[in-house]
């Protein structure tokens, strides 16, 4: 059986730490199609993902969304953020140190998700770090890590 919430610890080639959240949904054909298609299953899988957790990234951030097709006709929809909060790496270490030995099979997809997104665009960060710190201006929200000082 799937997990469908999970974060996963990445770090990024700039070397920031990182978590990936992400949440998975798996719905056949008859069930996506009786359930207004892929477009409901992309907003269900954004909407279990932002209720799964707390943190800036999940509830702000925009989500993507990747698609997979099964055999069968089924899809398995999966939303993923990418987060720098030091309290969610934390998190997601201890979870992760905790279930070694059965590391979850969506992990080493989701940091490569990861990395391609920051290289795609190290300004996507810059740009929520920014934003976050618009709207929760304070010393609790990371702005920079110490390597960017």
């Amino acid at each position: 059986m799937s997990i469908p919430y999970r974060s996963t610890t990445t770090t990024l080639p700039d070397r920031t730490k990182a978590v990936v959240h992400s949440y998975s949904l798996t719905w056949d054909k008859a069930t996506l199609w009786g359930n207004g298609g892929l477009a409901n299953l992309g907003a269900t899988v954004i909407e279990y993902l932002r209720s799964s957790g707390s943190c800036l990234a999940i509830q702000h951030e925009d989500l993507g969304v990747i698609v997979t097709p099964h055999r069968a006709g089924g899809n398995e929809l999966t939303a993923r953020v990418l987060c720098t909060d030091p309290a969610c790496y934390t998190a997601a270490e201890r979870d992760e140190q905790e279930f070694s030995l059965v590391p979850h099979p969506d992990a080493p997809t989701a940091r490569a998700w990861a990395t391609r997104r920051a290289a795609a665009g190290e300004w996507q960060l810059q740009v929520w770090r920014e934003s976050i710190a618009h709207y929760y201006p304070g010393p609790a929200v990371p702005l920079r890590s110490p390597e960017d000082r």
